[in-house]
């Protein structure tokens, strides 16, 4: 049976089974007296049995890095975002500031050409009122020259 067993866990390659089916077999020829056979099958399990875990823990340390791996780039992510979210928002400063220093040179220059046209309608209109005092004097002028 162990022997039927034995080939069943090389069929399947299976470290657990095989080491199980040579501590069975190691059982078998301890309680048969022969050591030297139990020996061998047992020093076969034990070599199995520290293969399975050394895949155990093979598996283990490629999940444990995959998860670390996972987490660095989760890590990366995050900064990168962070920085998008930085630049993102010193380009709105930016164009508010832009948006801002637009609007003041725009009111500025409104509030300057405002001015312009008020000190130029007030130059005219002194510039009227002295013709026309210039000409109410050259009138009475007149006027008078003749009487």
């Amino acid at each position: 049976m162990f022997d039927y067993g034995l080939k069943v866990a090389e069929s399947l390659a299976s470290d657990d089974l095989l080491s199980q089916s040579y501590v069975g077999l190691s059982d078998y020829y301890i309680a048969e007296n022969d050591y030297k056979n139990a020996l061998k099958h047992y020093a076969k399990s034990r070599e199995y049995y520290e293969r399975m875990l050394n895949n155990n823990r093979v598996n283990e340390v490629e999940r444990l890095e995959e998860k670390f791996s996972a987490s660095e780039r989760e890590l990366e992510i995050s900064q990168l975002n962070e920085e998008n979210a930085n630049v993102a928002l010193n380009l709105s400063q930016q164009k508010n500031w832009t948006i801002g220093l637009t609007l003041g040179f725009v009111l500025l220059f409104a509030v300057g050409a405002f001015a312009y046209v008020q000190r130029k309608r007030q130059s005219e209109k002194r510039l009227a009122n002295q013709e026309l005092s210039f000409r109410k004097s050259l009138l009475e002028s007149t006027v008078i020259a003749q009487e």
